[in-house]
């Protein structure tokens, strides 16, 4: 399956042109997805260390989780695509708030549809094995580090 795969050929062009350049976009779409799963996270974690802080008004929090907390709520003040278009910055899958949108969306709708799945659920071995980039390769993107004082 692999070499057959990797010999064919086509006459199109962009990156729906064969199996495997569809395959590489169907990784894209799902990194995009990730990073929007990975923004609701860190708005859900927010809201729990805002209401841990407002319940205990008089305990005292160190100066650095402050300044991260007061970074990372001032980040959260944009739309959740926007923040995980920040989050893919210096990464394969990095496009505009827009392009995160589209792609979420695609994912979304294959995980409630099989009729429309993407092929995006293999293991590393498969992917090295088709020339693609497995989950350790990846570039880890330029804002790794988005809430250290």
């Amino acid at each position: 399956m692999i070499e057959l795969l990797k010999r064919e050929k086509t006459s199109r062009r962009g990156s729906n042109a064969s199996f495997l350049a569809r395959f590489h976009q169907d990784l894209k779409d799902t990194e995009r997805w990730d990073a929007v799963m990975e923004v609701r996270r860190i708005r859900s974690r927010a809201r729990q260390d805002d209401a841990a802080l407002n319940a205990c008004r008089k305990r005292k929090v160190t100066v650095g989780f402050m300044r991260s907390h007061k970074k990372r709520d001032e980040w959260l003040k944009q739309d959740t695509f926007e923040c995980a278009a920040i989050l893919l910055k210096g990464r394969d899958a990095h496009v505009t708030a827009h392009g995160v949108r589209r792609s979420y969306k695609k994912v979304e709708k294959a995980l409630k549809d099989p009729s429309h799945a993407i092929g995006a659920w293999f293991d590393d071995p498969f992917l090295k094995s088709l020339g693609l980039q497995g989950l350790q390769e990846r570039k880890p993107g330029t804002n790794t580090f988005l809430f250290l004082p």
